[in-house]
């Protein structure tokens, strides 16, 4: 995934030492909110702008949004 700073380095020592690799595929990831404090919004979905910045770059996306139980996704 080099759009996450990553060049396969890990993926390729990971089988030069035997490990079997499957290919990669998309998944999702949920991101965990430690105190709750939208627990109950839990089962609301909404579409969503998020945008993430950084040093030097940002990237944005805009799609489907859940309030769960644990947390967003």
């Amino acid at each position: 995934m080099p759009k996450t700073g990553s060049d396969g380095f890990g993926l390729r020592m990971a089988e030069r030492l035997g490990h079997t690799i499957r290919p990669t595929y998309a998944a999702l990831t949920p991101l965990l909110d430690a105190d709750g404090r939208h627990a109950d919004l839990s089962g609301l979905s909404l579409t969503a702008r998020l945008r993430a910045t950084g040093k030097r770059a940002h990237n944005t996306a805009r799609g489907g949004f859940l309030f769960t139980h644990r947390g967003y996704s």
